[in-house]
C-alpha cells in the first residue's frame, strides 16, 4: 500500500468501555440515554447461563421498565428480528435496547430497531433495498463472544431462509450507542464455540489487513488483532475459564470489527455467506474452512502482507524468502486449526461436492466483499478455491 497514491480518513461514534463486571454497571450508560423503557435480547444459553440477571437488576435498580427477550436463534431470519421491533412500537420514541450476546443476537437488535423506525419487515432494508433514513432507537452491545465484532459495526447479516440467503443491511444508524466489553460473561464459553468465533476474529482481521480498501489505522488494528489472537485462542479454547485469554480475545474480535468497518473484508466473507444459507454452518466455521484456501489463492497478490500475518501468528521466517515467508500464513492457520479440533475440509462437514458450482456460483454475487479481496477471481477461480477448501488441497479428485 503505497500512502502517497491513498487517501484516508477515520471517525468512531461508538463508546466502547472494558473491564471485568462492567456489565454490571449498565445504569449508567442506560441513564445517559434518556429513555423509559429496555428490551434486552438475549438467546436461550445466555439465559439459561445466568447471565442476563445482574444486567436487569441493574437496569430496573434504576427504575426502568425492562422487558426480556430470549429467543434469539443462530443465523437469526427477518421474522424474528421483526417481532422484536414490534415491542417497540407503541413505545419507540421511549425505548431503547440492550443486546447481550454474540453476533446474532446483536444482529437481531440491528435489524430491529430499523423496523421499529422505519416499519415493514427487516428484510425490505436489506443491501439495495429500501433506504435506511431515519433515527433508530439507541441500543447498547454487549458481547459474549470474541468473534464477530458486532459490537462496533454498523452492519448486521441477518437470514432469508425461504431464497437460502444471507443479507446485509447497513448504514449509521446500525451503530450502537455504546459498546461494552465485559470478560467475565465469556468465562465458560464451550471450547468448539470459543474455537469458531476466535476463527471469525482472525478473518476478521486478516482480510481487512490484506483488503484493497485498507489504510494504516485498519492495518494497524488487523495486525495487533492476529497477533493476540495466534497467542490466546488456543488457551481460551484449553482453559475456559482464563481470564487473561477471554480478555485479550474480546479486545481482539474487537479490533476485526473496527479495522474491517474501515477496511472491508475479501472473498472469505463471500464465500462464507452461501455456506451459511444452504447448509447451516455456523459463520466460524464457514470463514474457517475457506480461511486458508482463500489466502492461498490471494497469496501472489500481495506476499508482503500474507508474511507479516505469518509473523504476527508466531512464524520464525529467518531464511526464507518472501513468497516462503508468505506460504507460512496459510499453514499457520491450518496448523491452529488442528489445534483447536476444528475440521480442515468441507469434506469432513458432509457439503455435497456436487454443489460446490453453485457456491461458487453464489459466492461470486458476493460483490461488496469480493471488491476488496486482494485478488478477484472469476467464478472458475472461485470454484477452484471451493475444490481446494473440499479436499484440503488444490486438486479435485
Amino acid at each position: 500500500m503505497l500512502l502517497s497514491t491513498r487517501q484516508f480518513s477515520f471517525s468512531y461514534p461508538v463508546w466502547v468501555e472494558f473491564g471485568c463486571g462492567i456489565s454490571r454497571r449498565i445504569h449508567e450508560k442506560a441513564a445517559a440515554l434518556k429513555r423509559e423503557k429496555a428490551i434486552v435480547v438475549s438467546d436461550p444459553g445466555i439465559a439459561r447461563a445466568g447471565l442476563l440477571e445482574p444486567i436487569v437488576a441493574s437496569l430496573e435498580g434504576t427504575g426502568l421498565q425492562t422487558t426480556l427477550f430470549t429467543g434469539v436463534e443462530p443465523d437469526p431470519c427477518g421474522e424474528i428480528c421483526d417481532g422484536v421491533a414490534a415491542m417497540a412500537k407503541e413505545s419507540c420514541e421511549h425505548t431503547f435496547f440492550v443486546a447481550v450476546g454474540g453476533g446474532s443476537v446483536i444482529d437481531t437488535v440491528k435489524a430491529a430497531v430499523v423496523v421499529a423506525a422505519h416499519g415493514g419487515s427487516a428484510l425490505d432494508y436489506r443491501r439495495g433495498g429500501k433506504k435506511i433514513e431515519k433515527n433508530c432507537p439507541p441500543y447498547i452491545a454487549i458481547p459474549t463472544t470474541a468473534g464477530t465484532g458486532a459490537e462496533v459495526s454498523p452492519y448486521t447479516v441477518i437470514s432469508d431462509p425461504p431464497r437460502k440467503k444471507k443479507l446485509v443491511l447497513e448504514g449509521p444508524q446500525l451503530w450502537p450507542r455504546y459498546a461494552l466489553l465485559d470478560p467475565e460473561l465469556t468465562l465458560g464459553l464451550p471450547p468448539r464455540v470459543t474455537a469458531e468465533t476466535g476463527m471469525d476474529a482472525l478473518t476478521n482481521v486478516i482480510e481487512a489487513y490484506t483488503s484493497t480498501g485498507t489504510d494504516p489505522f485498519a492495518q494497524a488494528l488487523a495486525l495487533k488483532g492476529a497477533a493476540m489472537i495466534g497467542q490466546w485462542l488456543r488457551k481460551a479454547v484449553a482453559q475456559p475459564q482464563n481470564l487473561e485469554a477471554r480478555s485479550n480475545m474480546l479486545v481482539a474480535s474487537m479490533f476485526g470489527g473496527l479495522c474491517f468497518d474501515y477496511a472491508g473484508l475479501g472473498a472469505v466473507h463471500a464465500c462464507s455467506h452461501p455456506l451459511g444459507a444452504h447448509f447451516g454452518l455456523s459463520h466460524g466455521l464457514a470463514t474457517a474452512i475457506m480461511l486458508p484456501a482463500v489466502m492461498e489463492f490471494n497469496l501472489m497478490a500481495c506476499p508482503e502482507l500474507y508474511r507479516d500475518i505469518a509473523v504476527a501468528l508466531g512464524v520464525d521466517i529467518s531464511g526464507m524468502n518472501l513468497f516462503g515467508a508468505a506460504e507460512a500464513a496459510p499453514r499457520a492457520v491450518r496448523r491452529l486449526m488442528d489445534d483447536l479440533g476444528l475440521p480442515r475440509t468441507l469434506q469432513e462437514l458432509n457439503i455435497p461436492e456436487e454443489e460446490l458450482p453453485l457456491l461458487a456460483r453464489e459466492s461470486m454475487q458476493e460483490r461488496a466483499n469480493l471488491c476488496t479481496n486482494p485478488r478477484v477471481p472469476d467464478e472458475s477461480q472461485m470454484l477452484s478455491v471451493f475444490y481446494r477448501a473440499y479436499h484440503g488441497h488444490s486438486g479435485r479428485k
